[in-house]
């Protein structure tokens, strides 16, 4: 009995050293047979190469920290912060002949002292100034009146002593409010746009049309509020007046001293005349008043093209789609 037990302690050990050399040979058979792989280059590679922006990428504008600033080169330039001018220069200029030039005011103001000129000043084509305030200059918040093609958006011009944007001719202004200003709120040559601005308490006009000669006065004036200046918007020839607010103006809500223009869709209430078009021809239509002390339309003249004036009681049976409406 304890024979047999021996006997298969010893079968049992035996299995166990041959499954171990199994294991073994085999192990060595595998690496035996264990592919070669080639092996890289051991030259380096060349010198690293940069992986972030520079600064021109970054910001591919040139910053104005000090006035008074001469921009002498087209590009982008932007306000760093609000700058006070100096006086008897402007605060930023455009050299002779510098054309295609972006000013970001950046939310900040450019702000004139006594004697000062004005905020602003270039005579070049396609300048966009916008983004910011234009406060107590001597001149013009801004003076773009040798220009043209120029466009100014976002902007407030306040307290300059002459106008608050002469934008010159061909010009779009824009989302603007011209406050307080000695003569004109904002005032554009022929071919120009004026849309969605406010020109209040100017000690003249609120929105001045003027004419450039060799340019005709074309204006188009759309969208805006005119209150407590002199005049709310005055034009000459070919423009177009539409949509408008004009309240409060001492003299006339809108003044006309030429023929050719078409006044249609505003409201002008307790100005001193609504419109003011001195025997001139121009169509006037589909407008309403209330509250101009000395008339709705002054200096109308037979033959001239201008909707009926339809009070409260009659609105309701008038038939005549170019009628304006008092009430």
């Amino acid at each position: 009995m304890q024979k047999n037990r021996t006997n298969n302690s010893n079968r049992s050990f035996s299995k166990s050293k041959a499954a171990l050399l199994m294991a073994a040979l085999t192990g060595i058979s595998m690496l035996a047979v264990q592919p070669a792989f080639a092996q890289g280059s051991l030259t380096p590679p060349g010198a690293p190469t940069p992986t972030m922006k520079s600064l021109d990428q970054i910001e591919a504008r040139t910053p104005i920290s000090s006035l008074p600033f001469t921009i002498s080169n087209s590009g982008s330039y932007y306000l760093t912060a609000s700058l006070t001018g100096t006086a008897g220069n402007s605060g930023i200029t455009t050299a002779s002949g510098v054309n295609d030039v972006t000013v970001d005011l950046n939310g900040f103001s450019l702000i004139g002292v006594a004697t000062s000129v004005s905020g602003f000043n270039t005579q070049g084509s396609r300048i966009m100034v916008k983004n910011g305030i234009l406060r107590n200059w001597g001149a013009n918040g801004i003076n773009a009146a040798a220009g043209q093609n120029n466009e100014f958006k976002n902007l407030i011009a306040a307290n300059n002593g002459v106008t608050g944007i002469d934008a010159g001719s061909r010009s779009l202004v824009e989302s603007c409010e011209a406050e307080t200003n000695g003569t004109h709120g904002i005032a554009v040559g022929g071919g120009s746009i004026v849309r969605n601005c406010l020109a209040n308490r100017n000690a003249n006009t609120g929105i001045n049309c003027y004419n450039t000669g060799s340019i005709p006065n074309s204006a188009v004036v759309t969208g805006c509020s005119a209150a407590q200046n002199s005049i709310g918007i005055s034009i000459s020839l070919n423009s177009f007046i539409s949509e408008n607010n004009l309240l409060n103006n001492s003299f006339a809500g809108v003044s006309i001293t030429g023929n050719g223009s078409r006044v249609e869709n505003n409201n002008l209430d307790f100005n001193y005349n609504g419109v003011n078009t001195p025997g001139a021809t121009n169509v006037i239509i589909r407008n309403t008043f209330t509250g101009n002390t000395n008339a709705a339309v002054l200096g109308i003249t037979a033959g001239m093209p201008v909707g009926p004036l339809i009070n409260a009681a009659a609105m309701g049976t008038n038939s005549n789609p170019a009628a304006n409406y008092t009430y």
